[in-house]
């Protein structure tokens, strides 16, 4: 194995996401929580940081990976992202231990969380829990091989060494453009989703963490109770449609090779979490208002 050229990778990825701290930067500061600030700098620094020093160790290596230097790559990048993505939650107060796992669930969104006081954390970590649930939920190495061209022949073994199980003849003939077409898609859905439930009436900053969260099928909400504590029926149809859309999308992703049995299991059980919640809040609705007829002595429904 040529750690050389694994460190070569490795550092082009990590220098390409601590770019992704800015964004949660952005936020904190468009909310004035300045104090938050430094972590999401502090890890962009570590992120970039990492990225340069491994660049600096590799200089002169060539991008053309053996299938095991891609899977060892894939495997260390997503320790390293777990890490990297804890600095956040440490800055803020947060145990080693418990920052680490609320990473390692968001960058694998996985969507178990540790946290249980919902009104102290800024919007800026809540916009964090669910970005790195959105980048984790269609692959870190695949956005990567989406965006950075230049690793030429590696792109193709990163990609199988992401992808559970895929063979050549399921993909299209240029990976990059099979990424590329997939984080398109995944972001138009996205995008609409932000949309449909910020129309419903849910707040805008809310409606974009959702919708992150519930295309990557992960499930982390800046609400203690999730999509059920806004108590809208119209939110939680818009969400069961967007988690039908998830499961189609997790559907094709198993069917080309680039998603694994256990991720479209997970995009089912969203799905029926998501029409559970239909009926409740439907259920809820017409009890609400029996309650309300029996109070008034009169019948209010057609």
């Amino acid at each position: 194995m040529r750690f050389i050229h694994i460190a070569q990778v490795a550092g082009r990825i990590c220098r390409l996401f601590g770019a992704a701290f800015a964004a949660p930067a952005a936020v904190a500061a468009f909310y004035g929580e300045w104090t938050d600030i430094p972590g999401f700098v502090l890890g962009g620094v570590v992120s970039g940081g990492i990225g340069q020093t491994l660049l600096g160790i590799s200089r002169g290596a060539d991008d053309d990976l053996r299938r095991i230097e891609a899977l060892s790559v894939v495997a260390g990048v997503w320790l390293l992202f777990a890490v990297l993505c804890s600095i956040p939650y440490l800055w803020v107060g947060f145990g080693a231990i418990d920052a680490l796992f609320e990473a390692m669930s968001g960058i694998t969104a996985t969507g178990a969380t540790i946290l249980t006081d919902f009104e102290s954390p800024g919007r800026g970590l809540f916009f964090w829990r669910a970005l790195t649930q959105w980048i984790g939920g269609m692959g870190v190495i695949t956005l990567v091989v989406a965006v950075l061209p230049r690793l030429a022949v590696g792109v193709r073994q990163l990609f199988f060494a992401e992808a559970p199980g895929p063979t050549e003849e399921k993909l299209a003939p240029q990976i990059r453009k099979t990424a590329a077409s997939l984080w398109r898609l995944y972001a138009g859905l996205t995008a609409a989703e932000v949309v449909a439930l910020g129309l419903a009436g849910m707040p805008w900053f809310d409606a974009v963490c959702h919708a992150m969260t519930t295309l990557a099928a992960g499930g982390f909400s800046p609400h203690a109770q999730s999509i059920m504590g806004y108590e809208s029926a119209l939110i939680e149809e818009r969400n069961q449609a967007v988690a039908a859309e998830q499961l189609r999308l997790a559907t094709e992703q198993y069917r080309v090779g680039s998603a694994s049995f256990l991720d479209l299991v997970e995009a089912e059980t969203v799905k029926a979490q998501a029409d559970r919640e239909r009926v409740a809040s439907i259920y809820a609705y017409h009890d609400l208002l029996a309650n309300l007829e029996a109070l008034v002595g009169a019948r209010l429904r057609p």
